[in-house]
């Protein structure tokens, strides 16, 4: 249950969250059990990578695709597309992870159930806190589904997901009490670090530097839809692994609406999140999640190498795409 708590979380705080707030989960779990964190740290990385498809707030690079692409009610789109392959792909992952590591990951199952397991994790400390991000957390959520149902049914709002989730946080921090400490704590570097790439792909496309990139790729074309999602989803599983997958994201927008890719199709714009995303499974270096966990679990004391993650994530991998690509493929 616990991969399927951490996939279901991913869909709603986004996968860099869960990966964060999971990692010394995950690891005090372990060595309460005595067992290897490796497991359980894999489990971590495939859950919230294959959680945050579905939903456009999954992840950085879905936000970015909802946004760009001009889709009416992304919500509901990246659903029609993504629901069905994402709740296959956790069934069938899970599967693999059990067959897999069944020795460690059947102990863990039955230790996780154990009260005291379960109640060293209940202490809560800021309740008041706590229950105002909750409240706020389920009224941004029901806004931006709100938003989406009167989007797909013909009404034009003025509000889209970005501004909904920034009136979310503009209460928390008017709310709380604790706005100053809420702004000390965020990491203001990654937010830094997406503004700078954002203008590096601006600049690259402005120079030609993309077009030339483009010829390079795997053919798109607009005329046979099939053969489109096909390139769509290697090349964001070829260059994810070297750009990682926001990047990649990044320089294929441009590329796509240059051969005028709109928002009325979705079908495309939700290949290129779901083969972005689930390019993460394949090696560390796919998804930013993956690298916050390595760099979160050394912290402490826990080393999980690329070929240790390669060894299951090709496995990982291959079954994702050949279910995303047969439910988009039928879809389209």
């Amino acid at each position: 249950m616990t991969f399927f708590g951490f996939a279901l979380g991913s869909s709603i705080l986004m996968n860099d969250t869960l990966a964060l707030m999971g990692t010394p989960i995950m690891i005090s779990l372990s060595r309460r059990m005595k067992i290897s964190p490796r497991p359980l740290l894999l489990t971590l990385a495939f859950a919230v990578t294959i959680g945050s498809v579905v939903t456009p707030m999954g992840n950085p690079q879905n936000l970015l695709i909802a946004l760009a692409s001009g889709i009416s009610a992304p919500v509901i789109g990246f659903a029609y597309y993504l629901l069905l392959p994402t709740l296959l792909n956790l069934a069938a992952t899970y599967l693999v992870l059990r067959l897999i590591f069944k020795k460690e990951l059947t102990k863990a199952g039955a230790e996780f159930e154990k009260p005291s397991l379960l109640q060293a994790g209940t202490r809560v400390h800021g309740r008041g806190l706590a229950r105002l991000s909750t409240s706020l957390l389920i009224l941004t959520l029901t806004l931006i589904l709100a938003v989406n149902l009167l989007e797909a049914l013909g009404v034009r709002q003025p509000f889209g997901i970005s501004e909904v989730s920034l009136l979310g946080a503009a209460l928390l921090l008017v709310l709380s009490g604790r706005g100053r400490e809420i702004l000390q704590a965020m990491d203001w570097g990654i937010l830094l670090l997406f503004a700078g790439l954002f203008v590096l792909m601006q600049s690259l496309s402005n120079n030609g530097i993309i077009a030339s990139v483009a010829q390079y790729l795997p053919a798109l074309g607009r005329g046979d839809p099939h053969a489109s999602l096909f390139s769509i989803l290697v090349s964001g599983l070829l260059l994810s692994q070297v750009l990682s997958n926001v990047p990649m994201v990044a320089l294929y927008l441009p590329i796509m609406k240059s051969l005028s890719y709109g928002p009325q199709d979705v079908y495309a714009w939700a290949a290129l999140a779901g083969g972005s995303t689930l390019a993460g499974n394949l090696t560390i270096l796919g998804a930013a999640s993956n690298l916050i966990i390595i760099e979160e679990a050394e912290r402490h004391g826990v080393k999980l190498s690329f070929i240790e993650f390669l060894k299951v994530g090709v496995l990982v991998t291959a079954v994702n795409f050949v279910i995303l690509y047969a439910a988009l493929y039928f879809g389209v």
